[in-house]
């Protein structure tokens, strides 16, 4: 199976251009096979946990880093469960940490108000 690098339509392997978005198939804009797009996969959820990790939710950060590290050494099934589980913690941590931000600057603001 592969995927258009322009826009991510699936195609069979033997196709000259993308049926959605007429690119053509071939070279460096080609087509991307299921294990291309799988690494990209993790390193895109790599930097999510990192960034998780430290800025965020260092817990679940880790964890999603733990998952996402051991997506890499497994079939595709498993890699894609691992890679769903990281997902799920990095946008609990992410929503986490935005809410927490959120909750205190309503805090100084009420404080702020509560002063004058």
């Amino acid at each position: 199976m592969a995927f258009c690098r322009n826009c991510g339509a699936e195609m069979e392997e033997n196709q000259q251009y993308c049926v959605r978005c007429g690119a053509q198939v071939g070279g460096e804009n080609g087509a991307q096979t299921v294990s291309d797009k799988k690494s990209e996969l993790n390193i895109g959820m790599l930097v999510w946990s990192i960034i998780n990790t430290v800025l965020c939710c260092n817990i679940l950060g880790i964890i999603a880093l733990v998952f996402t590290i051991l997506a890499n050494g497994k079939s595709e099934e498993e890699a894609a469960q691992n890679l769903k589980v990281a997902k799920i913690l990095n946008i609990v941590g992410t929503i986490g940490a935005v809410l927490i931000v959120v909750i205190y600057v309503f805090l100084i603001m009420i404080g702020m108000a509560a002063s004058l």
